[in-house]
């Protein structure tokens, strides 16, 4: 870690390290960038796809009471509001107006979906999940929206960042805080894990970045 921070054992949210949370992040990698590979099966000419539905005033009320629940097709265990927000921010979502009648009277377009070049130029810039001590490569990384789409957040590049399965899903219970300055990334570590004030720090673990931040400063 860099100057000013050092790891103190332990911290109100650290992460699970068993082998069982390691082998579910390796599994839950492993599914997702086979999902996304050009050589995966395709059905009925589209990519695998995990659909999941969900009612549009549950997805957008208050779920401090835990009201309202989605469903993946083909799955008769309803899935919480939490989870489909997961899925939302990895794989996007489509909006369908369907009358009370049950027919379909709009189709919206998909959203919040990064293209594959926007993932490549992100993944060039980051090198790997930009929390420090994680090895997870870039292209087995999710891409996710720094200002949250909901609040308005652009699914853009200037608002994006690559982090692993479990920062992309617990990052408010990790501590560290992201924020892009004029398109860069910087983080700030958690109050247990920083000594003295806390700072914003500039990220990457691009190699090619990296060496030419070494050059300048040698230089």
């Amino acid at each position: 870690m860099r100057s000013g921070c050092r790891v103190r054992s332990g911290g109100p949210c650290s992460r699970p390290t068993g082998p069982d949370q390691r082998r579910h992040d390796v599994l839950a990698v492993i599914l997702d960038v086979v999902s996304r590979a050009g050589e995966a099966p395709t059905i009925g000419g589209a990519p695998a796809t995990v659909l999941v539905s969900v009612r549009e005033q549950d997805l957008n009320a208050d779920f401090g009471q835990g009201r309202g629940v989605g469903w993946i097709d083909g799955v008769e265990t309803p899935i919480s509001i939490s989870a489909v927000t997961d899925l939302i921010s990895n794989g996007g979502q489509q909006k369908v107006v369907i009358t009370d009648e049950g027919r379909i009277i709009a189709l919206g377009s998909p959203e919040r979906c990064f293209t594959a070049a926007q993932r490549r130029a992100i993944q060039l810039r980051d090198g790997t999940c930009i929390i420090p001590g994680r090895k997870i490569p870039a292209g087995m990384t999710e891409i996710h929206h720094v200002i949250p789409h909901s609040e308005g957040g652009p699914t853009h590049t200037d608002n994006s960042v690559c982090l692993c399965w479990w920062h992309h899903r617990y990052l408010a219970a990790s501590g560290w805080a992201i924020r892009m300055v004029r398109g860069a990334v910087q983080i700030m570590a958690p109050p247990w894990l920083e000594t003295g004030a806390r700072k914003w720090r500039n990220e990457t673990k691009s190699r090619p970045r990296m060496t030419d931040a070494a050059e300048r400063k040698n230089g």
